[in-house]
């Protein structure tokens, strides 16, 4: 299912990428970062059987660590900075501002498929064309 595979993948971002990275910077001086290989984790840890509303409620959770992380940061943290695969150095300022522009592409892309499918939901509900 679609809307399974985005929520999948934004939990993994979440795990793999922004937190931990933003956090290293913070730890270590210019840290540089490998690329991260997302079909592979697709691949190695997506499963159809996952359910969404399970993978959305830990994706929430995490999240909250995200915002926890970001809010506690001194203002000189913020300018902290590491090697981001493919664009080069980066601020954990860039960092909280990536993981919501990434977040909110995939949601825009999970509206778009619930607005492309929503009239099958509507004759599952009893809509007839016309009525």
């Amino acid at each position: 299912m679609v809307d399974c595979q985005h929520v999948f993948h934004l939990l993994a971002v979440e795990r793999a990428v922004h937190r931990p990275r933003a956090e290293r910077m913070v730890k270590e001086d210019l840290p540089s970062f490998a690329d991260w290989d997302q079909e592979a984790h697709m691949r190695d840890g997506y499963s159809k059987e996952m359910d969404v509303a399970e993978l959305a409620e830990e994706f929430r959770r995490e999240r909250e660590r995200t915002f926890e992380f970001f809010k506690g940061l001194e203002p000189a943290q913020w300018a902290r900075r590491g090697i981001w695969p493919e664009i080069g150095p980066v601020d954990v300022a860039w960092v909280a501002e990536r993981a919501v522009a990434h977040a909110l592409d995939h949601f825009r892309a999970l509206l778009w498929v619930h607005e492309d499918l929503e009239r099958f939901h509507a004759v599952q509900w009893g809509w007839e064309e016309g009525s």
